[in-house]
């Protein structure tokens, strides 16, 4: 099937501090058991994908070439392949994982797993033999995985090289900057499936030990309940692929409007238009359908003649948006949006017609690699 390019954009006040945008932040010191765990978006191309997950390679690309085109993404970095499977391969010591309990209806399956060497051999246990068609075991053998997971302490090199990231962001943004950290699985959205938002990503992300945690849920958020049975349903082993993690530079969007942007119609497939939506706040609950957002069609040719270019636009909703938590947390929170503003428009018409413009620069770069590109 073919997918239209899609882009999550936001726009907020530029903050105080850090570096100059595009300038890249000092590299961080490794060793030889860390080297190799993460790469920086200057130095992912779109063909990393089978290294760092569909995303983090389109985030890469987009970071390295169009940055010049005035397409604006936030630096980060990705954890590779090889810091999964670091992870899922050290040994993992007995003790840790004692407090793992309440699983006494998977019987034999759960004792197995518990006593595991390793956390990819305790997951192989569950995911072996599995009965799709019984709902209650398949639920147990996820909650289970994800429990082993949540307790498997991160290896040391992993947490040295998450850290040190973080504290490079915090060179180039400001200290305690806030950070996105996303999933980007290699088969997430891959040739042979598409399960594109499954796994979690966690926003306004602040500490090196929250980063940590933050990574390690998202690893987790590979074996739902759901990712699991579409896996086994399709003939799929959960283990063949692995989960990269994006860490990157957040936008404060909260305070602002944000949105998806599609190359093409999502719904009529016609190519010669941009569709833009945009609601208030951060863009999680546009992207998962919680909100009805502010939608603009846009014509592509409309804008290359500097013609009126938008074509039709729709008022939507806007009744929540997510927000930075004001529990004086680092998490976030949805909140109602007040009645006066659901009445007004999350973006102005040049404000979408900028955005088109984005999308219409960064199209062809896309396209050149993969027809049908999708990136978040």
């Amino acid at each position: 099937m073919n997918r239209g390019v899609r882009a999550v954009t936001a726009r907020a006040p530029p903050e105080e501090g850090g570096l100059p945008h595009g300038e890249s932040p000092p590299d961080p010191p490794s060793d030889s058991e860390s080297d190799g765990l993460t790469r920086w978006f200057g130095e992912i191309t779109a063909a990393d994908g089978s290294l760092v997950g569909g995303k983090a390679a389109s985030l890469g690309e987009m970071y390295r070439n169009l940055d010049g085109e005035g397409v604006r993404i936030p630096n980060g970095f990705a954890t590779t392949t090889r810091a999964y499977w670091h992870f899922l391969d050290a040994p993992v010591s007995p003790e840790s994982w004692d407090d793992v309990t309440g699983h006494e209806s998977l019987g034999r399956v759960a004792s197995k797993a518990i006593q595991a060497a390793t956390l990819r051999t305790a997951l192989e246990v569950l995911f072996r033999d599995v009965h799709l068609e019984d709902d209650v075991e398949v639920h147990a053998r996820a909650e289970l995985a994800r429990d082993l997971v949540n307790a498997t302490p991160v290896p040391g090199a992993i947490q040295d090289t998450l850290a040190q990231g973080y504290e490079a962001l915090c060179l180039e943004y400001g200290s305690e900057v806030d950070a996105a950290v996303r999933s980007s699985a290699t088969r997430e959205d891959s040739e042979l499936a598409s399960f594109a938002g499954q796994y979690e990503s966690y926003l306004n992300v602040r500490g090196p030990v929250e980063i940590v945690e933050a990574w390690k849920n998202c690893c987790a958020s590979a074996f739902t309940e759901r990712a699991i049975s579409y896996q086994l349903g399709r003939g799929m082993d959960p283990l063949e692929g692995a989960v990269s993690v994006v860490v990157m530079k957040m936008v404060r969007s909260d305070i602002a409007t944000s949105g998806v942007m599609f190359t093409m119609d999502p719904e009529s497939g016609n190519r010669n238009v941009v569709h833009v939506s945009s609601s208030y706040g951060l863009g999680e609950l546009v992207v998962q359908g919680t909100v009805s957002p502010d939608f603009f069609l846009i014509w592509k040719e409309g804008l290359r003649r500097g013609r009126s270019a938008v074509v039709h636009r729709w008022l939507g909703a806007k009744d929540l948006k997510l927000v930075y938590s004001t529990q004086g947390g680092t998490a976030t929170e949805s909140v109602d949006v007040d009645a006066s503003r659901r009445r007004v428009w999350s973006l102005t018409s040049e404000e979408a017609l900028e955005l088109a413009r984005m999308d219409v620069r960064i199209a062809p770069c896309m396209r050149s690699i993969r027809e049908g590109w999708r990136f978040s």
